[in-house]
Parts: C-alpha cells; structure tokens; sequence
C-alpha cells in the first residue's frame, strides 16, 4: 500500500503530495486524513495522508515511520479541492490544507456556561420585575442564552441570573457549544412575490434536472434575497443535504445570523475571527460532528467541515473582502464554485452588483442567470441625485455638506427619519502638510502620508499601523505652518455635529468597531432609533436594513475613481449602488444625493440610474479592448525588499524567466515599482501578467518559479485574479 502524503513544510514543489510505503501493520489503520512521521530531504517532519493507493510514480519510494493521529476529518473531496488550491493559487499545499482544519481547533477548546428554561416550565412565585424580564425572554426564544447576551437584552447583572438559578426557573449548564449573538427576528412573509417564486421554482427545476451550474442572482437592493436564500436551503435540506451561507463582512454576521437561527434554530453554526479561538474550535467540532447543518460567515466558511453540502451562497458576491491577502490567497466565490462542482452541489451567487467576470458567465451561459429586479412590497427604489460641487463652491458654500444634502438631513431628522452618509475614509485629515515648506508627513515604513486621528491625537499609518505624535513645527524647514488637510469620518462626524446639534450621531469605521461586539451593539443602537444619523466607511453599504432610513448622502462620491486599479469604475458604480441601496427599505419612501467633482462620469450617472445594465455593456467593452478580465485572468507578481535595488533586480529577472517561458498570447506589463512604492519597511516592484489560458499559464508560472532558488522566492508574492493593484 502506498501513501501520497502532504509534508508539513513551507516550500513550493512541483507535486501535491510525495509517495510514501506503508508499513504493512499500518495498512488496516491508516486512513485519508491521517497524521504521519516521514523523512523528507533526510529530515523527520509530518506530514496528512492525501490518498491512499496501490502502486507509486517514484521508483523507491520511502516508508512511514509513524502513525501520531488517526482523525477523520479530512475525505477524498476536500483533499481533491486542497490540491485544486494548491495549482490554482501556487501555494505550498499544506498551506491549501490548513484551511480546511484550521490551528484554533488544536489550540483552543473553551466550555462556556450559557442558561437554559428550567425542565419544568413552571414559573415560579415571587420574580422581581428583573428577573421575570430576564425569564420571560429565555422561555420566548429557544435558544441558549450567555450570561454577556442576557447581561444585553435585559440589562440584568450576574446576581438577577443567580437569583433566578436558585429559584428553580432556569439553570446553567457547562456547554462546547459556541454561542453565538443573535438578533431576535421571527418575521415570515406571508407570501412571497411573484419574483422571489419564480427564482425559488427556477432552482427547483435545476435541482431536480441535475443541473448543478452555479446559479448567479442579481436581485435589486431590497429585493428580498435573504428569504429566497432561506427558502433554498429549506429545500435543500429537505433532502438531507446541507448549506453554506457567506458574507463579506463580519459585521453583518449578527444580523443574518439572527436571521437565520430565528428560522432554523440550533441547527446553525457561525465561524468567524471575531469570535474567541475556543468558540471557533466549539462551532467548528459541532459542524464536524453532525450537530449543525447550516454554516454561517464570512470567506472561511466555505472551508466549513459539512460531510455533504448541497448548496453554498455567496451573498454580495461581488465583494472584495472575499479575496484572501495572504498565503493562499484565494478568491472565496471560486472555491465555492470548485467545492460545488466537487460535491454536486448548487452554488448561488447573490448581488445587486454582479462583479463583471460572474455576469460575463451568466450572459453566455456558463451561470444561470436568476434576476429580481424588484424591491419587495412594491416599494420604489430611492431616487438618486447627483449634486456637482464644483457649482457649490461657485455659489461659496465651502462645507463638507452640500444645500441640498442639509436639507435632505434635516427634513429626515424632523419627520422622525434616519440618515445615512457615506465617507471611505476614516480618521480626521486625510494629511498633515507645512504650508511653509510643503513638506508632508509621510509613514517611516510606507510611501503613503500619514492621517490625523483627533480623539487619540495620533498620525496613523492606515497600512502598517504606525503611530506618532503629530509636530508642532515642520519636521523639515521648521515653521509653525503645520496645517491639516483632507476630510475623513472623524471629521465627518465633527461637522455633522455642527450642522445638526439636536441629533444624536453615530459613526461605524474600523475605529469605533474594532472591540469585540461594538458593530452589532452599534447596529441595534440605530435600527432602535437611539440615533438619526450614521456616519461610516463602505461598512454601512452592505446589506444592512435600516427600515427609517429615508436619506442617504455620499459625501464624496468619486474618491474610488482615483484608485489605480482597472476596477476603479466598477468598484465605483458598486459602492454607490450598494450605499443607495440602504434608503427607503421601510415605509417611506427614500433619497439619495451624491456629491462629486466628477458627475459625467459613466459609474455615477448609471449608480444614479440604478442602470446595471448600461454599466455593464460600457465597462465589458471597454474591458474587451484592453484584455481585461473576464476576457483574462491578471496575475499581479509582486517583488519586496528591504533593499530597492535587490527588490527590482529580482523581479527584472523573475520577468526575464517569464518572457522566455510564458505562451506567446499571455501579455506581460512590468515590471514597474508598485503603487504603494514602500510598504511595511520594504521596497516592492510589481509586474501584471494577463493570461488568456489560466491552466496553461500556471503550469508555466510554476515551473519558473521552481527553476529560481528558494531565498529569491521567498521575496515573491504570486496573486492569482488579483483584485487590488496596490
């Protein structure tokens, strides 16, 4: 018997796994999944067994020394999928392996103490006002409660929980069960419309034809495509099958989340970073376990360990969080599609903003295209106005707010509305410059400028969290002229402040949500109507559902535009579109006003149009003229250094190794140093490849990088379907 085995160690090689002999009183123990001693490059190292076959490639193959783990959490199919991620994203493949049976579940294993109705049911007598609040929610909803979510409910202490224990009512139990937050919502429509049905009998035809292309549903913003998601996986595991779901952000893990354990109770698990290793390793061992059938969050889900996933979503498919930045770094939604056509299962890609290459696919063919193009309840979608600043300022109105947008605010704030504005750049100056010499502050490590953040009084580096103390004087001439320029949403929140003091204001950015549980608590407070405006980055464009929302203001609308990406358009049209979206979800109906320097361009007027169509025709031509995806798959090669001149000569001869190999229709642009010249303390050089034949070009790609030494390849990051060119 022979064992193909994945060596544990941080090399790239040409192969998967290497073949090692199994000794013959290992033969009836030895499993896929298995936890092996081998020698490789006469070193001792572990090794998982990969497969398990009859004969070997390798003339003389070696044997294993040792069997250290049998574990079974690993198949033939995530393995098959494992070594797809490996080719696919030239990365060591126990790297690929790794995301399958992450680190947290050796390294944690928390009991958690949650609260539970008492078996009888029976209220008992004499409860104070707390603790029947405290009761009456626990017997509503059947759920385990933790003492920080109840403490969050009821806003009753420890002592009202141990009182209530002692009284017979409820009782705690000790629990491997990871808890999860959740938002109490057990809203079903009574009916769907006529657009959701039609999806919903769509899929089931597919379903029962055995059709599994991947599905892409392109359904306006408020269209209901949470309840068609939920219907699906109803049916699915109807057929004792079971579901994936994915979000692009952690954020909007509460929300759904509540969501979904409203319909399906105790049969969904959560996985996600901001939740403690223990109550990853607690979720992660009930999903392998059996004891869930539907997994939820963000990009790692999808590596979720379901014996037998019948459908995967992808929510907000067009998503740039689903893009992995390090090693492996992988694109979630083509894991998704590769993990489905591994397992025969349905995966549906959901968006109101379809990325280019997923529609390209559903226009000729290769996706189904499933389309809601209206919001529930008839509702209108909001109407958007674009407001030129240009003419503002000629008229002298020099305020972060347009007339028109104060109007819209105030007009909302009085009719006992909310609103929302829209900035994608936190902090307070966006740059510290000496109007003397005009010197700017820039980061020690990165070749950016430093921003401002008043309330901690610091210039932070937005890429390697660098801090310092703001100067009083010019670092360099040594004037007094030090002056703040640029509008981030401290700032943002300052004038909002100033413009409308009767309101309470809140403000959603990486600062205000970085403690754990402040984006859920942050998301009740205004869904509560604590607060009539919200200030945030792209974090509040994505799928929340504010009902009173009734005006949305983006403060500048063009700044994506000026990013040096292909996509600068298309994320453009997507972040308007999306924060658009939040408007008028409720009764009333919703505003929308964009202000801009820049209002001809074709991303703002169609985001004003709500025109995906007209979008998408004028980019994928001109996609087409340049060799852009879909019409190619770009390979952004990346060369750091400590040293520029050693970071520039290793690309110039990782290029001069491409050329000689690559196929003659791969254009090769570069190299050129990046657009982010420094970053962290080292120097970077870039070159984009634009392959034609991805398959063929990574076979190529992989032997070039083979043929380099190692201490070379250690200075090169690959990024296969690169989605940022920084």
């Amino acid at each position: 018997m022979i064992a193909e085995v994945i060596v544990d160690l941080p090399v790239l090689t040409g192969e998967f796994g290497f073949d090692y002999i199994v000794p013959p009183y290992l033969e009836t123990e030895i499993a896929v999944g298995d936890e092996v001693d081998v020698t490789f490059n006469r070193r001792h190292v572990k090794g998982i067994v990969a497969r398990l076959k009859g004969d070997s490639v390798y003339a003389d193959p070696s044997a294993i020394t040792c069997l250290t783990r049998h574990d079974t959490f690993l198949c033939s199919r995530s393995m098959e999928l494992a070594e797809w991620i490996t080719r696919r994203y030239l990365c060591p493949s126990m790297d690929a392996l790794r995301l399958f049976y992450p680190s947290y579940i050796e390294d944690a294993v928390q009991k958690q103490t949650v609260l539970l109705a008492g078996p009888s049911g029976a209220t008992p007598d004499r409860l104070t006002v707390l603790q029947q609040k405290l009761y009456d929610l626990i017997l509503a909803n059947p759920f385990r409660f933790s003492r920080a979510e109840c403490n969050r409910l009821c806003g009753v202490s420890s002592s009202v929980m141990d009182a209530l224990v002692k009284k017979g009512a409820v009782q705690f139990i000790t629990s491997d069960e990871a808890y999860v937050s959740l938002r109490l919502n057990n809203d079903i429509p009574e009916r769907l419309t006529d657009e959701q049905q039609s999806v919903l009998d769509t899929f089931e035809a597919l379903r029962l034809q055995g059709d599994i292309r991947p599905a892409l549903l392109h359904g306006v913003t408020g269209s209901g495509k949470t309840e068609v998601y939920i219907r699906m996986v109803e049916k699915t595991l109807a057929c004792g099958r079971q579901a994936i779901i994915t979000v692009p952000e952690i954020g909007l893990t509460p929300q759904i989340s509540g969501i979904f354990r409203s319909r399906f109770g105790q049969r969904l698990a959560v996985l996600h970073s901001a939740m403690s290793a223990g109550e990853r390793a607690s979720e992660w061992r009930r999903i392998a376990g059996g004891d869930a059938d539907i997994v939820l969050g963000p990009r790692s889900a999808v590596f979720a360990p379901l014996r037998d996933p019948g459908i995967i979503v992808i929510d907000e498919e067009h998503d740039q969080s689903y893009k992995q930045e390090n090693c492996p770094r992988y694109h979630a939604r083509d894991v998704a599609v590769k993990r489905a056509e591994i397992y025969g299962a349905h995966v549906v890609l959901g968006s109101a903003t379809p990325s280019l290459e997923s529609y390209h696919k559903a226009s000729n063919g290769c996706y189904v295209l499933l389309e809601l193009k209206k919001r529930v309840a008839d509702r209108e979608l909001p109407g958007v106005e674009i407001i030129d600043m240009r003419e503002e300022l000629k008229s002298g109105n020099r305020r972060v707010f347009s007339l028109g947008l104060m109007q819209a605010v105030r007009e909302a704030l009085d009719d006992d509305k909310q609103s929302i504005l829209f900035l994608n750049r936190r902090g307070y100056s966006t740059f510290v410059l000496c109007r003397g010499c005009g010197y700017s502050v820039q980061c020690p490590n990165c070749s950016v400028s430093l921003t401002y953040h008043l309330k901690s009084r610091t210039l932070t580096c937005h890429h390697c969290d660098y801090k310092g103390k703001a100067p009083e004087t010019c670092p360099k001439c040594a004037s007094h002229y030090i002056r703040y320029f640029g509008l981030g949403t401290e700032k943002l929140e300052e004038s909002a402040a100033s413009e409308f003091p009767d309101a309470a204001i809140f403000r959603m950015d990486r600062d205000t949500t970085s403690r754990k549980g402040a984006h859920q608590e942050l998301i009740e407070a205004f869904r509560n109507k604590r607060g009539g405006i919200l200030i945030g980055t792209q974090m509040v464009t994505k799928g929340h559902d504010f009902p009173d929302v009734t005006v949305v203001g983006v403060i500048a609308a063009d700044i994506s535009l000026n990013v040096e990406s292909f996509r600068a358009g298309e994320k453009t049209f997507q972040l308007l579109t999306q924060v658009a979206g939040r408007a008028g979800r409720g009764s009333a109906a919703g505003k929308v006003l964009l202000q801009t320097y820049n209002p001809e361009h074709p991303a703002v007027l169609c985001a004003a149009g709500h025109d995906y169509a007209t979008f998408y025709a004028a980019e994928l031509l001109q996609r087409e003229e340049l060799s852009y995806p879909p019409f190619s798959h770009i390979i952004n090669i990346v060369s750091s250094d400590q040293s520029q001149s050693a970071a520039g000569d290793r690309i110039a001869s990782f290029a001069d190794l491409l050329r000689r190999e690559m196929p003659e229709d791969d254009i090769i642009i570069g190299p050129a140093p990046a657009a982010i010249a420094r970053l962290k303390g080292h120097y970077r050089w870039h070159l984009l490849l634009k392959s034609m034949q991805l398959e063929t070009t990574l076979k190529h790609l992989r032997q070039v990088l083979l043929a380099m030494r190692q201490s070379d390849r250690k200075g090169l990051v690959v990024d296969v379907d690169s989605e940022s060119m920084l």
